[in-house]
């Protein structure tokens, strides 16, 4: 965090303040003064930034206010212990944004950006995708306290497309938690050994061919590294707090690497190679989405398989070559379970599915099984807790007489999750 210890001021005629931050540069460490101070002699040459006398920079505009309530509520950072409490005081509230669900949405986040980038004229270097302390400023947000000191850094740091190779001055950005890095031409993240406060990382749409490799961070929790090249998952053993991953769209052809994580709930790895279903025993997922693969076999034995993984409440396997539902033998606490298009053909493997009591959901489209005579009343009566059969509501006027009789909310999720459903 950069400090704010000196400012002029230019009012002109038409009553607007024209106000020049000399130190004025936000940054996610608490030791960058030296570099604010060179941005800031940088950015003297460019044109003043204008806002109106009544309104803080960080603010939405309030015409009632006088200047001197206004002047109060500038958030001037500085070395005085004075000016920071108050600066704090009134930014206290601030600190509760960091626990958001939506961390990606700033559209009423009080902070507003000092420069903008398309306000920006790129250097030779930035041009050619190198990230610069100027465009690390510029799209930092979200103010955190910082773990270390009672100042606040920005812990939010979005840089989707903007055409970057070279991500070097990041490992200096130690107190950043939340990282966009996507739509880029990435090819390794190295440099993230440093962002050692991490939690949430999304390097999706870029170049890298290789699974996070860089010193995990200690609470690293959401990880999107959709539409890549990988084709090996490395060994996320050190990556332990991982609760969400998005490896979809990749080349990846053998799940690995994923036998320790003790934490995670969400697995997405569609839309790759995988031909074998194997080394997630006993994890405790609940949402696994496979589909778009082209698995048609899977581990057997004791003490292994979709069996041991008691939490399981959701399975996308569509589009795949699975032909027996042995697989799925076992696993009583699926709730929805999508087998689109795939290999099942025969009703025996119907046997496999009736110790889901709690299955309410079963998609079998696209499987020749379904062309069977009394296809529809031999799974009721293998499995007659489903409720929702191929995408069509099940006897619904002789059971209940009505789709607002079911109280499990499967209907509701049904339709608020099509992503998830493969719709």
């Amino acid at each position: 965090m950069s400090d704010i210890n000196e400012s002029t001021t230019e009012v002109t005629d038409d009553g607007w303040e024209a106000r020049e931050l000399r130190q004025g540069r936000m940054c996610n460490t608490p030791y960058s003064a030296e570099f604010c101070s060179d941005i800031a002699t940088q950015e003297r040459q460019e044109p003043i930034k204008r806002v109106p006398t009544n309104t803080p920079w960080f603010s939405e505009p309030h015409s009632e206010k006088s200047r001197d309530q206004a002047e109060e509520n500038i958030a001037y950072w500085s070395n005085d212990d004075s000016s920071s409490t108050a600066y704090l005081s009134y930014l206290d509230p601030w600190s509760t944004f960091h626990w958001r669900d939506d961390l990606w949405n700033d559209d009423d986040w009080p902070i507003e950006q000092l420069v903008h980038y398309q306000d920006l004229e790129l250097t030779k270097e930035e041009a050619e995708g190198v990230l610069t302390e100027r465009i690390i400023a510029t799209f930092s947000s979200l103010l955190v306290p910082c773990p270390n000191t009672t100042k606040y850094v920005l812990g939010k740091l979005v840089l989707q497309n903007k055409n970057l190779t070279d991500i070097s001055l990041l490992r200096y950005h130690h107190y950043l938690q939340y990282l966009d890095l996507s739509h880029n031409r990435l090819t390794n993240l190295t440099p993230l050994e440093g962002v050692q406060h991490l939690k949430s990382l999304d390097v999706s749409h870029n170049q890298l061919t290789t699974v996070l490799r860089f010193k995990a961070p200690w609470y690293l929790t959401y990880v999107n590294y959709s539409h890549n090249c990988v084709q090996v998952i490395d060994d996320l053993t050190n990556f332990w707090a991982l609760v969400h991953l998005d490896m979809s769209h990749n080349q990846i052809t053998r799940i690995s690497g994923l036998q320790n994580l003790k934490y995670l709930l969400y697995l997405d790895i569609s839309h790759n190679c995988i031909k074998r279903f194997e080394n997630l025993s006993y994890l405790p997922i609940k949402n696994l989405i496979l589909s778009y693969n082209y698995i048609s076999d899977f581990e057997e034995g004791l003490g292994v398989g979709m069996k041991t993984m008691k939490d399981l409440t959701f399975i996308n396997f569509n589009n795949n070559l699975l032909s027996s539902l042995a697989l799925f033998q076992g696993v009583f606490s699926l709730r929805l379970l999508l087998l689109a298009e795939n290999c099942v053909s025969e009703f025996l493997d119907l046997e496999y599915l009736k110790s889901m009591i709690f299955l309410e959901g079963l998609d079998l489209s696209g499987n020749s099984i379904t062309a069977c005579t009394n296809y529809k009343d031999v799974v009721l009566q293998a499995v007659p807790s489903i409720q929702l059969l191929d995408k069509a509501c099940v006897g619904l006027v002789e059971k209940r007489g009505g789709i607002w009789a079911f109280g499990s909310g499967l209907l509701e999720f049904w339709a608020a999750e099509p992503q998830l459903l493969g719709l």
